[in-house]
């Protein structure tokens, strides 16, 4: 998908980026989910090695899914939030990212940040 936003911390220790893409109709939830898990797997993102868990949610009426993952390169581990909704042919992939040794310091704002995603209508 197109990035849309990206938004770092002041010590780029942890990031969130958002995503969009017009997706065919008929696309759904669990397709985007699991699509994405698979390509990111492919290209061995270190964020998103191992599914830890997977919840769903509802932004402002859209089905959502929140999915966390973890994994590592040369030696540094990463945990990840990712949020992924379908809306109005549009999928969005919310993805928010910082070191594990850090998880005391990132896990809820990382998290909350994530999901605070909202669609803005015209």
């Amino acid at each position: 998908g197109d990035q849309a936003e990206q938004f770092i911390d002041p010590s780029k220790n942890a990031f969130v980026e958002v995503y969009a893409s017009k997706m065919p109709q008929g696309t759904t939830l669990e397709y985007i989910c699991d699509k994405w898990e698979e390509r990111a797997q492919e290209k061995n993102l270190a964020y998103a090695q191992q599914r830890i868990s997977s919840a769903d949610y509802d932004i402002k009426g859209a089905q959502a899914v929140l999915r966390s993952y973890e994994g590592a390169v040369a030696g540094v581990a990463f945990q990840s939030y990712i949020l992924f909704c379908y809306h109005k042919d549009t999928a969005y992939v919310v993805i928010g990212v910082f070191p594990k040794k850090l998880s005391g310091k990132y896990v809820v704002s990382v998290k909350r940040s994530v999901l605070s995603f909202r669609f803005i209508e015209p």
